[in-house]
This record gives C-alpha cells, structure tokens and sequence, in this order.
C-alpha cells in the first residue's frame, strides 16, 4: 500500500545567533536591518557550476538583483574542444541574460573566469587564481555535479564527491568565508520514505572510496556497483549522499549549509516565465510527450509530481548563503525544498493542464499527436511499450530506409526506453519531506527581501506554471518559431484525424479488454 503524501510542521519560536537564544520577533528586527542586498554588496561570491542550468539562473540573479555584488568568481573547464573563456562567451549570449543586457552591459566586469576542473586538487586553479579567490571571497555557492543517473560510478565519485572534497579544500584558504552553501538533492536519501532535514549517518565513509578509486579499474568499480549503491537507484543519489556525508565528517566546523531541492524544472518568472534549457528530468517528459514521442510510462498517477522551478530555487540558495553567515549556527543546517502537499499537483493533474494546452498550443513537426496514458497496472507496460512505441518507430524507420534516409526512430527509442527506466523509481515511489528550516528561513526575510528572493511555493499557480513551462520548451528547447502556431495547429488538426489516433483508441480498447478478461474467474 502506497503511504498518503503528509507534512509535519513544527513552529519554533526560538533561533540561535552566536550561541545565543533569541526570540523571533528579535531576529527579525535584526534581519530587517541586514538584508540580502544589504549583506552581499561589496562581497565577492565564488560560484561552481556556473554553465549549468541552475547555475546560469543563479549567476543571472546575483548580478541583476545585487548590482552592488562584488566580484563573481566562476570556475569554468576546458570543454569538447572549448576553452574556458570561449564557454563563458557562449554562457553570457544565452538567452537566461537578454533581460540583463537591454539594462546595461555593466555587470559582466564584475564576472571573473577561473579555469580549473573539479577533480584536480585546489579544482585546478593556478596559483593567481587561487591567491585570489583565498582572499576575496565570502560566499560559496557549489552547484557543480553529474545529474546523469546513470552515470559510471568513477565519473560519479569525480564530480560529486571529489570535486566537493577539493570545494571544502579550497574553502578552509578563504579568510573571509562566511558561508559555504552546497546544493544537494531531496532524493540524497531516498532509501527512506520520510526524509527529515538532517545529515543522516552513512555506513561507508567517502574517504576509503575515494582512495580505492585511485587503484580499481573502470570494471572493477563497475562490477562494485552494486553492492555499493544497495538500497540507492542510481549512482547519481548514491554519490550525493555520500556528498553529504563528506561534510558531515569533514567540514562540519566550516559555515557550511545544503540545499535539497526535488526535481528543478522551467523558470516560473524570473529570468523569464518558463525559461529553461536543459532537456533533463521532467523537462525531456514533457518535451518527448509534446512532440508524441512518448506515449506510455510506469507512473503512481496519485503520487506528487515533485517539481520545483528553478528560480526559486535560486532565490532559496541566495537566502541561505544571508543567513548561514548572519546567523552562524553552531552545527551546519539542512534545508529540504520539495513541493507542498497543499500546493502540488499529482501526475494525474499534470497530465490534465499539459494535454489540452499542448493540443491547443501544440509542438512543431509532431511525430504524432500528444496524447498517452499511464501503464496501470504494471503487467501492461511492455504491450502498450511495443505497439506504442517500437512498432511506430521500427515502421517510420523502415520508411526512411526505403526513401534512402539514415533511420533514427529506433535510436531516439532507444534513448527515451532507457531515461525512462531510470526515471521510473521516482515516477512510481512516494516521499515526505520535513521543510521546517526552509519555511523557518521564509519567516526571517524582511517584505522586501521575500519579494526579491521569493521561494514562497504557496505563491505558484500551477496551472500557469505549467502552461509556461510548456512555452518554454517550444521556445528555448526545440527553437521553435512562436510566430507560426497556427501552422502548428493545422497540423495537429490532421493528426487528430490521421490513422494513428485511432491506432491509439484500437490499442487502449483491446489492451482494457485483455485486463478485463484477466481478472475473470472461471470454475
């Protein structure tokens, strides 16, 4: 039996501030005299993971909403041919800074390239660099992580372990540190069904791995695999707790603070509303369903589904990085930042806002129209999967062949069976989550801060935040021309009328009778 999707609040009344007990009517007035803005003007931050997707949105904010920010240090790699300065060029043209630049052009002087890598000690930074960010910087924000599941376990360990290893590192030479904010994931452990905003103690110590690393081949480490990750579905959650458990052993006399947000989908206003471009998690969901790739998965349809945009994800980062250094609590604090059971919407609902405004609002060049179903139960998959799926793809590639064009359906298949399976443990399982620190720290922020930094869930309205991230999809992720939605439309008119919508209506028919018919009992 699936558990029932709760929250359990607490409101403390008390905090602490230099070991001191105060109320919280105090610690406000206090806050509303040091506020964000207030705290970081004149500061220099060092950001890892600046050229991801969060972390643009980060970079973005820091230097349009603090324009009195310091100097923003970012560690760039050298990348497929691309070094460190050609990727920063390509950082700054995306669109995430368009609303930026029709301002002013300022603010780039304030963006400093440091090279380096994260699984090289110091994260590879040259003396110069590393001089300077030692006695500069205020503020950590280390975003920087493999979010591929399914990840080799080395590739795992190098980014999100190591590299969090050389971050502390490079850290503790900072004379000016006051806040080190690691963002972690909801899903660090989700081998627990309640996940409370704790460090929770981990059987292996991250050091030993790190050292037998160094002398286990690629095979080796992969055939450790299982029995390393155990209970964990991926090496991507495994890895992050043991991320978390690097700090809680090694770092925990640093002003150290993690985030733990869920699944970080499509800006909800800030850069701009649906903003997004990486065609990961639920946004390669969506994407795929849009274009009528994607017709039938595993999903727990009454589960939550646990998407957070990403601004305000942002917006919690920034706020935790204020109070990590105005508080300075004694022991590193956790903050859980997962949706609201009170304003969340279920795959069901889901499902229910994208189909109609994706038929109405639809794709360019469709592979087939929007419309699919969840695989309840769990004995259907692989008949709706093969009629679905492979036999429309194994016949348009046949197509293809016979026009004397390179077949790609299988492939693109191929690749969606396979982020599918690895996203089913999360579409199909459900969690809790204690969110008292985030809502503690929502309380602490001055009006004028909770409009700037807003991270407010109650404040979402689902229904438009998904419309938006559906908009955002067809125009940042697949380029399409917004300017020609009623060619759009026309085409997914035809569809609606074409042989494979009623393919799809003959399958669901004759797949509910089978089940019908299975659950018959004969004597």
């Amino acid at each position: 039996t699936k558990p029932k999707v709760t929250i359990f609040k607490v409101n403390f009344l008390i905090c602490t501030f230099s070991g001191d007990h105060l109320k919280m009517s105090q610690f406000k007035e206090m806050a509303s005299r040091n506020g964000i803005k207030e705290f970081y003007a004149g500061k220099s931050v060092f950001v890892t993971g600046a050229t991801g997707f969060m972390g643009k949105v980060l970079l973005e904010k820091l230097v349009r909403s603090i324009p009195e920010i310091g100097d923003v240090y970012i560690l760039v790699r050298q990348k497929r041919g691309k070094t460190s300065k050609e990727r920063v060029d390509d950082l700054l043209s995306s669109g995430v800074f368009h609303v930026l630049k029709e301002r002013s052009t300022d603010w780039m002087e304030k963006i400093k390239v440091m090279e380096g890598a994260l699984e090289q000690p110091d994260l590879g930074l040259n003396e110069e660099n590393l001089q300077r960010v030692s006695n500069n910087v205020s503020v950590v924000f280390h975003i920087a992580a493999t979010i591929k599941f399914d990840a080799p376990m080395r590739e795992s360990l190098d980014h999100n372990v190591l590299g969090l290893k050389h971050a502390i590192e490079v850290a503790r030479k900072m004379k000016k540190l006051e806040a080190f904010v690691h963002t972690s994931t909801a899903y660090s452990h989700c081998d627990r069904r309640h996940i409370d905003e704790v460090f929770y103690p981990c059987d292996m110590d991250p050091n030993d791995l790190l050292d037998a690393k160094k002398w286990m081949t690629d095979q080796q480490l992969e055939l450790l695999t299982p029995s390393l990750v155990k209970e964990m579905p991926n090496t991507y959650t495994f890895t992050k707790k043991l991320a978390e458990e690097y700090l809680r052993k090694e770092a925990g006399d640093l002003p150290i603070a993690v985030c733990r947000p869920s699944i970080v989908g499509a800006a909800y206003k800030e850069p701009v509303d649906g903003w997004v471009d990486a065609i990961t998690g639920s946004t390669g969901l969506i994407a795929a369903y849009g274009k009528g790739l994607l017709k039938v998965m595993k999903l727990d349809m009454g589960s939550i589904a646990d998407i957070i945009p990403v601004d305000l994800v942002d917006n919690l980062i920034i706020a935790i990085g204020w109070i990590t250094a105005v508080d300075k609590p004694s022991t590193p604090l956790v903050y859980n930042f997962t949706a609201l059971p009170s304003n969340s919407c279920t795959w069901t609902d889901l499902y229910q806002i994208v189909t109609p405004y994706l038929t109405n609002n639809p794709f360019d060049q469709l592979f087939r129209r929007p419309y699919g179903s969840a695989s309840q139960p769990a004995f259907l998959y692989p008949i709706y999967h093969f009629f679905s799926h492979l036999v429309p793809a194994f016949t348009v590639d046949i197509v293809l062949r016979l026009c004397g064009r390179k077949p790609q359906m299988m492939s693109i298949y191929s690749r969606l069976t396979k982020a599918l399976n690895t996203l089913e443990y999360f579409t199909c399982n459900r969690w809790t989550w204690n969110r008292e620190n985030s809502e503690q720290l929502w309380s602490l922020m001055s009006p004028e801060d909770q409009e700037v930094f807003n991270f407010d869930l109650h404040q979402v309205h689902l229904q438009g935040y998904y419309e938006g991230y559906c908009r955002g999809i067809k125009q940042f992720i697949l380029k399409d021309d917004m300017d020609k939605m009623p060619q759009a439309r026309k085409q997914i008119t035809r569809s609606v009328l074409s042989w494979e919508y009623w393919k799809d209506c003959a399958i669901d028919f004759i797949l509910l009778c089978c089940y019908r018919l299975r659950n018959i009992r004969y004597t």
